[in-house]
């Protein structure tokens, strides 16, 4: 069926047809005229009326379901005392994001330091010297990421 010989009139008899709409006289004379809608009608009435059986969740789900989120729950407050949470005192005297702020200033000034000409000349690094700085700062921006995107994951 193409988009033109769709009735504008289906959405709407869909509606009647799931009970969301009442039955109107104008629905009821726009069925009698268009064989597509009274089709459709008739088969949303077809599925409607077929029985579903219920079914009895087993007895002991609640107990499960109770029983996994504890689990999670007790997992969870395991990984909060491992790793930088044994640190705590440090992390959470100081929020994070100004551990961030500090971490990048840090950053900041030692490719300040880095970039600034100093009495030596700057040809004599080697390229194995230069490969080493950047590897460094690439680490360390690394390690800013990560620590931002836990304050982010904290306040989320």
């Amino acid at each position: 069926m193409s988009a033109s010989n769709i009735c504008f009139w289906r959405d709407r008899v869909m509606l009647v047809a799931s009970g969301e709409e009442p039955e109107t006289s104008d629905v009821r004379d726009h069925l009698a005229k268009c064989d597509a809608c009274r089709q459709l009608y008739a088969d949303l009435g077809r599925v409607e009326s077929l029985s579903v059986p219920e079914i009895e969740p087993p007895e002991d789900v609640h107990r499960r379901i109770l029983a996994s989120a504890r689990s999670e729950a007790f997992e969870r407050k395991l990984r909060r005392k491992t790793g930088l949470a044994k640190l705590g005192w440090v992390f959470g005297a100081v929020p994070r994001l100004a551990w961030a702020a500090l971490f990048l200033a840090v950053v900041s000034i030692g490719v300040w330091q880095y970039d600034r000409p100093s009495e030596e000349s700057t040809s004599s690094l080697t390229g194995e010297e230069l490969d080493y700085s950047l590897a460094a700062v690439e680490m360390q921006l690394n390690a800013l990421e990560s620590e931002i995107e836990m304050s982010l994951m904290d306040i989320g």
